[in-house]
Order: structure tokens, then sequence, then C-alpha cells
């Protein structure tokens, strides 16, 4: 992603959306093999240890989004040849006033400072089960707050992303957060459904690049159809929604430039 802030400072960033549902998909096939809606209260034998394995997800959608956060570092900074090098490495280089070594020297001083000023801006998880204080009828009471494609409004910036070919977003907070439940969109949602008929129309080879000019990258073609830009609302009328309820503002907007999208895993 590029990102712009009001400041029209250019930033290359990574956004990694994906999290525990595998995980997640056992722990409730485990608590629906018996029951298809089961309602488990504090006092039920399960309830410490379904919140337990709940948090466990959690905890493990971070690691997983670390994980892969770490393995684009690898891949961009890990073990690569001269960078002041081009073409193929018997070929001499070309002559030029400037000497070979101090492009290499301060090439590779450049990147060495890109790879340690790398760091994560933000984690945010979006589908979870949280104690929360609320005012119900002027009495404040602590319930259980159930966000389902909803962000946490109360730890700082969030990320709106859009689709693969559109622009996505970081938010500010605004409010007490009490008309909105502390939460925000998380995204530009689904307009069509994975299986709509209109999805699938035109030659895939054209989904592997977007109107926006980026690239997409994606080993399963049901994915690439599934996840075409199409398929999603735009996400400029979803942050307009949000800022007319001045319940956040856009502060920054984030250009795709590529998108790594794979499900080969699941046909094993």
């Amino acid at each position: 992603m590029c990102a712009n802030d009001t400041h029209n400072t250019v930033f290359i960033l990574l956004i990694v959306h994906t999290g525990s549902r595998g995980l997640g998909a056992s722990i409730l096939r485990h608590y629906t093999r018996s029951d298809g809606n089961p309602y488990i209260t504090s006092t039920h034998p399960e309830y410490r240890n379904y919140l337990d394995k709940h948090d466990h997800a959690v905890v493990w959608a971070k690691a997983n989004r670390d994980l892969l956060a770490h393995r684009f570092k690898g891949c961009v900074f890990g073990s690569r040849g001269s960078l002041g090098a081009t073409g193929d490495a018997d070929e001499p280089a070309e002559d030029t006033d400037i000497d070979n070594t101090e492009i290499e020297v301060a090439a590779a001083e450049g990147y060495a400072e890109a790879k340690e000023d790398l760091q994560k801006i933000l984690d945010v998880t979006h589908n979870s089960v949280s104690p929360s204080g609320f005012q119900v009828d002027g009495e404040s009471r602590e319930m259980w707050l159930h966000r389902k494609g909803a962000a946490p409004s109360d730890q700082g910036f969030v990320p709106c992303p859009g689709s693969r070919g559109d622009f996505s977003w970081i938010l500010q907070p605004l409010g007490n957060g009490e008309r909105n439940a502390h939460s925000l969109a998380h995204g530009a949602g689904r307009l069509h459904p994975r299986n709509a008929p209109n999805l699938r129309r035109g030659p895939i080879s054209q989904l592997t690049t977007t109107s926006m000019g980026s690239y997409v990258v994606c080993t399963d073609p049901d994915l690439l159809v599934q996840e075409r830009p199409e398929a999603y609302k735009s996400v400029q009328a979803v942050v307009d929604d949000m800022e007319e309820f001045g319940i956040a503002e856009g502060v920054a907007t984030l250009r795709p430039f590529v998108t790594f999208k794979t499900g080969a895993e699941r046909r094993k």
C-alpha cells in the first residue's frame, strides 16, 4: 500500500488481513456438535473453557499476522545480492563517472536504515467478544460486546480497508463511543455474495491487475473471482457515513500497489 496523509507524505505500508478462521471454526464445531445454538451462561461448566479458547484464538490470530509480516519482510529485506548490481551477475558494469562501489555502499546504507525503521503501526481484531461497560437507562452495566466485522474504536487509529481495486483508509475515532458501541466498520463489506453469477464475467486473466494500476497475486482462481473489486461496496461511502455520523474522521488514504491472496492450502 502507498499511503498519503493530510500532509501529502508518502509511505509504503503492509496491511495483513487474516486471523484465526480455521481455528475459530474448529471451536465453533466443538460447541455446536450437540447443540446448534448453544447458550453458555456464566454458571455453565464450559463458560471459562470457552472464553479461554476464544482468547487463545485472538492471540493466535495476532501471531499469524505477525508471522506473515515477518515473512514479507524477509522477502524484501532477506538474503539478497548487491543492491547496486543490475542485470546479470557476469555482465560488466556500465562505465560511468560515479564509482559503482560508492553507489552500492550508499544503497546498502539506505537499505539498512529502511529495514531498521520497519515497525508495527496497528493491530486490530474485528471478530471478538469482550466485556465492556455501557450505560443502560442511566445505569452503568457490565455487558459482553460482540464485534462481528467491527473494529474497536477505543484503542487508537482504525484501518478501514477497501477492495483490492479501491483505496483503504486510516480512521481517527471521534466521540465517546457510546452511540456506536465503541466500534467502527472494519472495511467496505461485500456487495455481492461469493457465488454471485455476475462476478464470473470476463476472462480470469483480466483479474490480475486493477483499474488503479495495482497487481494481484493469487494462486486460487475461485478466490481471484470471489474477491474481485466489484464484489465489494465503495469504501468511500462507508467512510462518508461514519464521518457524517460523527464517530470517525479519515486521516490517511492508502492506495493498493500489490495484493497477495491465496487459498491453495485449503485444497490439501
